[in-house]
């Protein structure tokens, strides 16, 4: 899993199973390069291309805010643990 690089003077903005949806000043994240169009409109591949039961491939403590819609319905209650704890290594203090 390639790591992304983190600079602590920007913020990062982090959506995790997104799908075909992007959002302006996000790093996009998302297991599937099948969703390559949204109504029909070609978006562009996630920055993170990985799933999320592997970790996220962030530094610790890097992240200002991660956000997700319509993904964790899809794990089983271990897994979702499992992410949900590592999504809260991965926040910044505070």
């Amino acid at each position: 899993m390639h790591q992304i690089n983190t600079s602590r003077s920007k913020r990062l903005y982090l959506y995790i199973g997104c799908g075909s949806d992007r959002i302006l000043n996000f790093t996009h994240m998302d297991y599937s390069v099948a969703k390559a169009s949204k109504n029909g409109v070609k978006v562009k591949q996630p920055e993170i291309f990985g799933d999320l039961r592997s970790g996220i491939p962030v530094l610790n403590h890097s992240v200002d805010l991660i956000y997700t819609i319509h993904t964790f319905e899809h794990l089983t209650v271990s897994d979702l643990i499992d992410v949900l704890r590592n999504c809260r290594n991965k926040l910044k203090g505070g």
